[in-house]
């Protein structure tokens, strides 16, 4: 797959080095936006089986989707928003 001059990634590397994830603002915005969208589907997720499901299987489920949340925001949204603070919603830290 050849490399687009306007995409990139981020990549900690170690001792402060780091690449930039996505320098395409439009794209960063899509990208943005569908982080944000996911985030409410799987808290929507989490609502469904604290409703469902036995409190066990609730406590399991929500740190599961608690990890993907927190690889999301870690892994794609905080580089995004250190690239595009603009982009950043108000309250998200």
């Amino acid at each position: 797959m050849p490399f687009h001059r306007h995409y990139a990634v981020r990549v900690t590397l170690g001792a402060g080095w780091e690449i930039t994830l996505i320098k395409d603002k439009s794209v960063a915005q899509q990208i943005s936006e569908l982080m944000l969208e996911y985030a409410e589907r799987i808290n929507e997720s989490i609502r469904l089986v604290q409703e469902k499901c036995s409190p066990e299987e609730f406590k399991t489920y929500r740190l599961a989707a608690a990890k993907v949340m927190g690889e999301m925001f870690l892994e794609v949204m905080k580089p995004l928003y250190r690239e595009h603070p603009d982009l950043k919603p108000e309250g998200l830290d």
